[in-house]
């Protein structure tokens, strides 16, 4: 199993655009391919992006914040990850459309029931006729040693109307979600959408 990276970057000047570019077209000596890079709708600054980055292990693999760094990022928050029960292979996102994080804090102890939940709630979720929305991806610590944690939630709508629809789907599903957030101290979300590669 890969490890993933979540990476919350700013750029020294005005947009991401630049640095973001020089990153791209670095050579791929980390052993490092991008899942997503986003650029916010709302949450972040017009020179911040989050970045998903993976590393399958099967070479050696360097820090991923190097080449990062290197191309002009200040790399703001790493949150190093592995995935529950999305995503199983590592296909890079290419679908345009709303994408929206969801950072959860948690105990480790509950991270396997916050992914059973998410998994049995997103039956129902991602079927619904009234709006378009898939998960791509439940992330959790790679390393559970630490009592408390941050799992990483990555759903894909194909518009704020889906977004705001989805926000009422069935009482089956939002008994689920609601049990979920039992199991959470705090959230935050990030709307985004997928940087053109």
């Amino acid at each position: 199993m890969g490890t993933y990276h979540w990476l919350h970057l700013r750029a020294a000047g005005r947009t991401w655009n630049d640095a973001y570019g020089r990153l791209i077209d670095a050579p791929a000596a980390t052993g490092t391919d991008i899942w997503g890079a986003f650029h916010g709708l709302f949450g972040l600054a017009s020179n911040e992006l989050l970045l998903v980055a993976y590393q399958d292990g099967s070479g050696p693999t360097a820090d991923p914040t190097a080449a990062i760094t290197d191309a002009g990022f200040e790399v703001v928050r790493v949150l190093p990850l592995v995935p529950t029960v999305r995503p199983q292979t590592f296909v890079p996102l290419t679908r345009p459309g709303l994408y929206v994080f969801r950072l959860f804090d948690v105990s480790t102890d509950d991270i396997d029931e916050v992914a059973r939940l998410s998994a049995e709630a997103w039956i129902g979720f991602e079927n619904d006729a009234g709006y378009a929305a898939q998960p791509q991806g439940l992330f959790a610590p790679a390393d559970r040693t630490d009592r408390r944690g941050v799992m990483v939630l990555l759903t894909w709508y194909d518009g704020l109307q889906s977004w705001e629809a989805s926000r009422g789907p069935s009482p089956e599903t939002v008994a689920l979600f609601r049990r979920r957030r039992e199991l959470t101290t705090g959230t935050i979300a990030y709307a985004t959408r997928l940087v053109d590669r």
